[in-house]
Formats: structure tokens, sequence, C-alpha cells
């Protein structure tokens, strides 16, 4: 996946790096309201997980809903702290595991091919607890809020249909099932169930995880990989083969391993 990296140069003389998906429509607004606004600005399109800047470059990096969608996300927000300045700040949103997109997620990997162990899954960056342990030996300050976004639509069809067509991994999915149509209507029946608990007065409600931290003075060694392969592996271990109906037993499983695999790898780092 290639990400936007833009580097922000205001007359508060701070240097902003913004982290999302490619969306090259998007850009040219952007590029629009940057001249609106009399701001310097920079646009980069690299690899999330090797970003072309040097170590401690930025003030802020801002990831919206970006770097979870990577294809290894632990080794982007690895990249994003390691061209954070000491003291700098790092802000990222995030979708909640138990909320409406957490649950979408699920229903898509219900019905999708399985997860490898290379693969990690998307819901555990919207887990509170998950998130405290991976920023607690990076960061300081760490704050956690909730925010909400909303789709409008006329009915829970129609908004299921915007899913559909405008998200890639469920779009490839209904082509793929269209040769087998009772599963195919399986899969929007769960969807349209899901919509429909979060959907109110034509409109979808799409609550997120917020997070903020500040970079903490200790010494990051370059191309530090957060969230280590000990991490990932013990979530992995216990995470292949499970279904949507387990998500609470393997929050509460994985937040536990991830606290054990966590410190064996901060001694090991530290020794």
């Amino acid at each position: 996946m290639r990400h936007r990296c833009r580097r922000f140069d205001g007359s508060a003389m701070r240097s902003v790096c913004y982290h999302s998906k490619l969306n090259l429509g998007a850009d040219k607004t952007r590029e629009r309201n940057s001249k609106i606004f009399n701001l310097d600005v920079d646009l980069h399109e690299c690899n999330g997980e090797d970003l072309p800047f040097e170590d401690a470059s930025f003030d802020v990096i801002v990831s919206q809903f970006g770097h979870m969608f990577a294809a290894r996300p632990s080794v982007a927000f690895g990249e994003m702290f390691r061209v954070l300045k000491p003291n700098g700040t790092i802000a990222f949103s995030t979708w909640p595991p138990e909320l409406f997109m957490g649950r979408f997620f699920q229903i898509n990997r219900k019905y999708g091919p399985p997860l490898t162990k290379a693969t990690e899954p998307l819901i555990l960056w919207g887990n509170v607890e998950i998130m405290h342990t991976r920023l607690s030996s990076l960061a300081d300050n760490i704050v956690f809020d909730h925010d909400r976004s909303i789709v409008p639509g006329l009915s829970v069809p129609l908004i299921r249909n915007i899913f559909e067509t405008g998200a890639g991994p469920l779009k490839k999915m209904v082509e793929t099932l269209s040769f087998k149509p009772s599963k195919l209507n399986a899969l929007r029946s769960d969807i349209d169930i899901s919509i429909s608990q979060y959907f109110e007065d034509n409109y979808l409600r799409m609550d997120h995880l917020m997070t903020k931290a500040q970079k903490n003075q200790t010494t990051v060694p370059t191309r530090f990989r957060l969230g280590s392969t000990a991490v990932l592996e013990a979530l992995f271990e216990w995470f292949d083969g499970k279904t949507s109906s387990t998500l609470e037993t393997f929050l509460t499983r994985s937040a536990s391993q991830t606290k054990k695999a966590a410190t064996a790898s901060s001694r090991h780092l530290q020794a």
C-alpha cells in the first residue's frame, strides 16, 4: 500500500507529517485548501513502511485511519515514531472492534479468505488497552478519546451499497460471491443487521478511537519496529482460526499476551 506523507511548514514553524491512504482526488482538494489558507505544503507519495525522512524530522505525526491499513501496520507505526522528534506529538484515529467499523471488519473476515500469520488484525488498533501497551514504553501523556463520523443515507440497503461500491475489500468480495448467491445474501444480511444497529434518522453513526501521545526522550533505534515479532506472534498464534464470535475472549487474552510479550521485548532491548 502506498501512503501520502505531507510536510507542512507554516507560520508556526512546525513540521507535520500527515499519514493516510492514497486518494488522489482528495489530494487535489487539499492542495486547493492549502492555497486558500496560505500553507506551504510538500506532498510525498511514499511507502508507509519505509518513510523517506531522517530520524526525528517532524514535530507532529498524524494518521487518520492510515497506518492501520498498511500491509504491516506495526512497521508503519514504527516508522512514524522514528521520524518524530523527542517530545513531539503523535495523534491517530482508529476503529474500535466493538463498534460499527470493527464489527464490519469482522464480517469481512468471516466471509473472506482467512488471515495469514503475517497479517495483523485491524481490530487491534482500536483497543485502548492494547494501544496503551504499545505506546507506554515510547510515549508519555497518552490520551484517549472518541469522536463520531456520520454517513447520510435514506435506508440501510443504500448505506450498504455505499460500502459495496466504495470499500475495496468488500467490493471484491461481492464480486467473488456473485456466483454463490446464498453466501452473498448471508453476507449482505449480516452487514444490514450491523448497519441497522447504528442507523438513525437517515444517518449511520461510525464512532472511532482517537489517540494522542508525546514521544518520550528515550532513544528509539533507527528503523525500530513497534510491536515486535514476539508481540505479533503471540497474538497471531492465538487468533489464527478463530471466528468473530470469540472476539470478546480474543481481546481479553490478546491484551494479556501483548503485555507479556511487550515486557519480554522491552527487557531484550534494554539488555
